[in-house]
């Protein structure tokens, strides 16, 4: 509560504002009334009195029972979120077509700051259930993206995405430090980018925060230095920096890059991983933009564009040519995509007591959960440094529905 009322006196007071160029902040006390709407001022006084035990930098995603208000969610998955990252897969095509490394390189780096590029909307994914999937396919199948949740506690996904000539492996293994009015999200696991002519980049991912979770108006920031290796010529690296906000918002979005090859910088990349990102030749000194973000919204309540749409929408078939486990047919996610909160609320308590349910009878029997289509490389008990490695059948299940569908 002092922390509240401290925060709220200091920047409330218009000098300080003015002053630092917050002119224009808003700047709210979640206990009052200000003016805010009735379910936003019940959004954030629930969000408080959840998420007060983890100030000082806790991992609320280490809490069992954590359950959160329906009214900070968005209509997608941590899952869903993670396919995400394939919006722009024809930057890992150029990369798979590229014959010199450092080409190659620049790509991937171009497909990284793409993938950054969803960083902007403020609502929480629903956290999927043991077992369930998300699968997705651009039009003629040359693309094809999958996902099974594999652990609970610790929650981790494990993707597998393919194209034309590559192959892309990560989970999305992380921790949070919750630090009063922002939440830090850190993940835990690398990239990896496999080529079919043997070449394999990864790389790790920066730094995602949340700000003003309580009070304040909610916006997200991403930064960090991002490394790249070549494992097949060790002369060949690749780095990222992602700008962290400064005063002023100074440095917002900004993203710089370099591909170096021994000594020597061959190419410098540079932009705004919210807008676009642009290649200089350092020899030629010729430019070329790699990538520039889409920003038609299709579902403007969400801030969905049309690929993050369909990984969440049942489709013409009302989802029967999905897996059972296809987290669209989740009634929590296809009750908030329809703007039915409350609907949406009863169903995540509903699917959240199910599962809850299923871990008793199975601690009650002795038995352990193993995932339908990954297995971990580890021993014992779980955790965020396990490597999950595709086992198949997702897609031959996934054909033998269609072809029952057209009998």
């Amino acid at each position: 509560q002092r922390l509240r009322n401290l925060f709220v006196l200091v920047v409330s007071m218009d000098w300080i504002k003015k002053s630092l160029g917050y002119s224009d902040l808003e700047v709210v006390d979640p206990t009052q009334d200000h003016g805010l709407k009735a379910q936003d001022s019940e959004k954030r006084n629930a969000l408080w009195e959840i998420l007060k035990q983890f100030v000082g930098g806790g991992d609320a995603t280490r809490a069992k029972g954590l359950s959160l208000p329906i009214s900070v969610y968005e209509p997608s998955t941590s899952l869903t979120v993670a396919l995400e990252n394939f919006q722009y897969y024809d930057l890992l095509n150029k990369a798979a077509e590229a014959t010199d490394a450092c080409d190659r390189m620049s790509w991937v780096l171009a497909w990284l700051v793409s993938s950054v590029s969803k960083n902007t909307r403020t609502g929480k994914p629903f956290n999927p259930v043991l077992g369930e999937t998300i699968q997705h396919q651009c039009d003629d199948g040359s693309v094809k993206f999958f996902g099974e949740q594999v652990s609970h506690h610790p929650p981790i996904g494990a993707v597998l995405a393919s194209g034309k000539g590559w192959r892309v492996e990560f989970n999305t293994a992380h921790r949070s430090k919750f630090w009063g009015n922002s939440v830090e999200l850190f993940s835990l696991d690398e990239i990896h980018v496999y080529f079919d002519d043997g070449g394999h980049i990864s790389c790790n991912t920066p730094t995602v925060c949340v700000y003003n979770v309580i009070v304040g108006t909610m916006w997200i920031d991403t930064y960090g230095d991002i490394d790249f290796v070549d494992h097949n010529d060790d002369e060949i690296i690749g780095m990222l920096s992602f700008t962290k906000c400064g005063w002023l918002s100074r440095g917002r979005y900004e993203v710089s890059g370099t591909v170096m090859k021994g000594e020597d910088e061959v190419y410098e990349l540079d932009g705004k991983w919210s807008v676009s990102l642009v290649r200089t030749s350092v020899s030629g000194g010729s430019k070329i933009t790699m990538w520039e973000r889409n920003q038609e919204i299709v579902n403007k309540r969400h801030g969905l564009s049309q690929f993050a749409l369909d990984l969440v929408q049942l489709g013409d078939d009302e989802g029967k040519g999905l897996l059972p486990t296809d987290g669209r047919k989740r009634a929590d996610l296809q009750a908030l995509l329809r703007d039915e909160p409350a609907a949406a609320a009863d169903a995540k308590h509903e699917i959240e007591e199910r599962q809850r349910a299923d871990r008793r009878a199975r601690e009650e029997k002795g038995e352990t959960w193993e995932p339908k289509f990954f297995k971990g490389a580890g021993e014992g008990a779980v955790d965020e440094n396990w490597k999950w490695d595709y086992q198949g059948g997702a897609w031959e299940e996934v054909d033998q529905l269609v072809k029952n569908l057209k009998l």
